[in-house]
């Protein structure tokens, strides 16, 4: 007999389970990022993406299974600290506090990964004249402050104008927002894919089909955020159209109009 408490399992709830769970793999084509600081990158970063995305894979695969088995669906549903809650139930409350201690120090590792790469991308971008010469120049410890500070500043905008959420709905929708952005991307790196060759139509065809999908499980709210964001960026992307540098890095025949 159905649980009259536990949500109906429908098509909306597990497209938006599915975007919620690219969050989690988000970050696999930021790997590429820093080619230019690494030795021998056309080997390193295949194997260090393939890699990573294996062994993460399999150890979300068995975290999650074991909260599964091991927790009551009622109390994973509405628990903070699944995970804590899990070995603090068979070990006692001292080993949940170890491991929530882990899950925080794991939480500021990617935290300051990803705080890392939000200057590395921009400087990227502005090195092959997408964005503005500015945002490429370094300090002399090599870090793109430029670039860090117009990050930093989107980002506390964003949070800013979502501090009335509670954190769980700031968090699911910072993560939605994020997916959205990637999944814009994904999209028409599949449809470039379609229209340059190089790669099998129906590997192309399979990751435009998911991100659409995907974008769909995002939800309304999540997309025309991440629409505006995108529009944000016009009036820069045709400013640029025209520098010095878009048009040394485009190449012969790529800097004419249109």
């Amino acid at each position: 007999m159905p649980n009259p408490h536990q949500p109906a399992i429908t098509l909306s709830a597990i497209s938006t389970a599915g975007a919620l769970t690219l969050w989690a793999f988000l970050g696999l084509e930021s790997a590429t990022v820093p080619a230019g600081k690494v030795t021998d990158p056309e080997r390193t970063i295949p194997r260090a993406t393939f890699g990573g995305t294996a062994l993460t894979g399999l150890v979300y695969l068995f975290a999650c299974t074991a909260v599964i088995l091991l927790l009551a669906p009622d109390v994973a549903a509405h628990s903070a600290a699944p995970f804590a809650d899990v070995i603090g139930r068979y070990w006692g409350s001292g080993a949940a506090h170890i491991v929530a201690a882990f899950a925080m120090i794991s939480a500021v590792g990617a935290l300051n990964g990803w705080i890392l790469l939000q200057g590395e991308m921009p400087a990227a971008m502005a090195a092959g004249g997408v964005f503005p010469k500015s945002l490429a120049k370094v300090a002399a410890n090599g870090v793109p402050v430029r670039a860090h500070l117009l990050s930093s500043s989107l980002v506390t905008a964003v949070l800013a104008l979502n501090a009335s959420k509670t954190t769980v709905s700031l968090f699911t929708f910072v993560a939605l927002l994020a997916t959205t952005a990637s999944l814009v991307m994904y999209l028409f790196v599949a449809a470039a894919a379609l229209r340059l060759g190089g790669v099998r139509r129906g590997l192309a065809i399979t990751g435009a089909a998911y991100s659409l999908w995907a974008l769909y499980g995002a939800g309304v709210e999540a997309n025309l955020w991440g629409a505006a964001l995108i529009a944000a960026g016009v009036p820069v992307w045709w400013a640029m159209r025209g520098s010095p540098v878009r048009r040394r890095t485009a190449g012969p025949g790529r800097d004419r109009p249109g």
